[in-house]
Formats: C-alpha cells, structure tokens, sequence
C-alpha cells in the first residue's frame, strides 16, 4: 500500500534544451533521511500527473504530444494535440503519488494547534503524530475531501463500538490474502525475503 504523502514529483535538476521536458519531472519518494529521493526508470508530468516509463528506448514521440496538450505551445498544437489517441499511461494519483503543495503559515499553525490540543488532551504519545497507520487514515480523508468537497468528518469516521466490530471482517480478509500467498511459492519467497529485508533494517 502506498503513502501517498511520501510521493512528489521533483524537478530535472539537469534541465534538458527539449522543449517536451517542460513538462515533466521526475517521481520521488521519501526516504529513511527524510530527503526526496527519485524513483529511476519514470518521468512524471507536472499539470496531470501522468507517468510514463522513461529510459534509452522509450523514445520521445509520446513525450513531445503529451507536452503539446498539457504545456501547448500554440493553438496550433493544442488542437493536434487534443485530436491525438489519448495516452494509457497510469497517473500518479492512481498509484499512490501527490503534487508536493505549500501552505501558509496560518494553516501550518492550525495544524500544529489541533495536534498539540489531540495529543496533550488525551495523554497520547508525540510518536503518533508520526504513525504511518494515522497518516494513511488523514490522507484518505485528504482523497475524499477533494473528490467530494468539505463535508463533516463525523458523517465518516466511526467510533470505537463500530471499528472494534470490523475487526473480525479485516481479519478475515487478511487470513485470505495470506492463504493465497503461501498458495504460490513464488509469492511467499518474495515475502519472506521482503521480512527478511525489514528485520535486518531494525
């Protein structure tokens, strides 16, 4: 599962004189230091988000028709442009990546306030304004809230009585997923190498 809050797209540090990387940028995530580190092998556009694989045969015909119709040129290329077959490529949004945003103080203030007021109110560890879980569950509220407008997170979130009962149903999907990964070797050789990997980071 991606977060999506780890993903951006960053600028070509070594700007191209083609004209069709105005409007591409490279995907990155962040890593263990805290720094934005580039995803090899992709560009992303920067307006829509579209990602496309990128390395020596990839060519750059579908570049330079993706730049005409997100960053066009002229009219004149805007309307070829948008006559071209539209593109198959994944946008990032669809695979776990955001557009990198800046907020104002007064906003960056209001939510360290609402942070220290859930934190100190509730005796809850500062850590967990860092927990992965808590900012997977922020950043879906994040997703609906810009497919569907502001609305009252009370008509969303439910309380402990409702979630304690979906446990049962989450484990039962999970006992699934695990049945179907040790069903194929391959899968589970990769999972165990996967844990493997994590432990040895500890």
């Amino acid at each position: 599962m991606f977060e999506k809050f780890k993903y951006k797209i960053i600028e070509n540090p070594c700007p191209s004189k083609a004209l069709w990387w105005r409007a591409f940028g490279f995907p990155a995530r962040l890593n263990e230091d805290n720094q934005w580190e580039r995803i090899e092998g992709f560009i992303s556009c920067t307006k829509c988000m579209k990602t496309h694989i990128y390395n020596k045969l990839s060519g750059t015909k579908h570049f330079k028709e993706h730049a005409d119709k997100c960053f066009p040129l002229s009219e004149t290329s805007e309307a070829a442009s948008s006559s071209s077959s539209s593109s198959t490529q994944v946008t990032l949004n669809q695979i776990g990546f955001t557009k990198s945003r800046k907020f104002n103080e007064k906003d960056i203030k209001k939510i360290k306030d609402l942070s220290v007021e859930w934190v100190c109110g509730g005796i809850r560890p500062f850590s967990i304004l860092d927990d992965s879980g808590f900012r997977r569950l922020a950043q879906e509220c994040v997703r609906l809230g810009a497919n569907c407008g502001a609305f009252d997170v009370y008509e969303l979130l439910r309380g402990e009585k409702t979630i304690s009962r979906h446990v049962t149903s989450f484990a039962a999907i999970c006992r699934e997923q695990i049945k179907e990964l040790l069903s194929n070797p391959f899968k589970f050789i990769l999972f165990q190498k996967n844990i493997s990997f994590k432990n040895a980071k500890l």
